[in-house]
């Protein structure tokens, strides 16, 4: 796996990471580093926590273009398997929303300049 397409993932990671989390929830993790990794052939964020719940290390990995999968390892380097899915990525195309605009303006772009979604890499 390409190391730019594992970074360019992890950041994206991170950004959704901290786009959707309220910053005095992150603050609560005592969030100590962020790594751009490969996990089980998947690129991945791992970073390490110290909160009050858990403390240990927090991998998400991208699988495929479907779903991020979470892994919790503890402080003894156990992973803590979740008994069902603890992970889910939400995405829309814009195409499927724009029955609910009022008017829409279709323009042409650079695509190289303009579309770099991560998943196509």
């Amino acid at each position: 796996m390409e190391k730019e397409y594992i970074m360019d993932v992890a950041q994206t990671i991170k950004s959704q990471l901290f786009g959707t989390t309220e910053i005095s929830v992150l603050m609560s993790w005592g969030i100590e580093k962020f790594i751009a990794t490969e996990y089980k052939d998947m690129p991945a964020l791992k970073f390490k926590v110290n909160g009050r719940l858990f403390t240990g290390i927090v991998l998400i990995a991208l699988n495929g273009s479907d779903y991020y999968e979470i892994y919790l390892i503890d402080e003894n380097g156990t992973f803590i398997k979740p008994e069902e899915p603890n992970g889910y990525k939400f995405e829309s195309l814009i195409l499927d929303m724009i029955h609910l605009l009022d008017t829409c303006l279709p323009y042409e772009v650079v695509r190289e300049k303009e579309f770099a979604p991560v998943k196509n890499k």
